[in-house]
């Protein structure tokens, strides 16, 4: 079975890692021409915008998907956070949803779980700066 967009998939997330994200945004961009419905693509677009500080461009992409903020733990100090915490992992299959975009507005330590769970292709990672998520 093909896979629309694989190949440039591919090659893009090789030009993300190698820090040529210009490059890496123009493949993304061919995928999801290709692949409407491409999750990684997505992401991975968004993730690189925010590494070339295009701030506006993370939200852009999205504003064709539903887009989902979310937060998995409140402040590490609160008495019963751990009664009311939800692990990241609870949410990671939420980007696998055709049409969905995972956006994390997790702030302070927690938000190192992101990478730590490995989620940093699925979600799209709004904590170091602050978005207007708006329509």
């Amino acid at each position: 079975m093909s896979d629309p967009g694989g190949d440039d998939f591919l090659r893009a997330a090789t030009c993300h890692r190698e820090g040529r994200l210009e490059d890496a945004v123009a493949l993304y961009e061919r995928v999801i021409a290709a692949t409407p419905d491409h999750g990684g693509a997505w992401t991975n677009l968004g993730a690189a915008h925010r590494q070339l500080g295009h701030v506006n461009a993370i939200i852009a992409p999205a504003s064709l998907r539903f887009k989902v903020g979310i937060v998995w733990s409140g402040s590490l100090t609160f008495k019963t956070n751990a009664q009311r915490r939800a692990p990241i992992e609870h949410f990671i299959g939420l980007a696998e949803i055709p049409g969905i975009q995972l956006f994390s507005l997790q702030k302070g330590p927690a938000a190192a779980e992101l990478s730590t769970a490995g989620a940093t292709a699925l979600v799209t990672d709004l904590a170091p700066g602050r978005v207007y998520l708006g329509r």
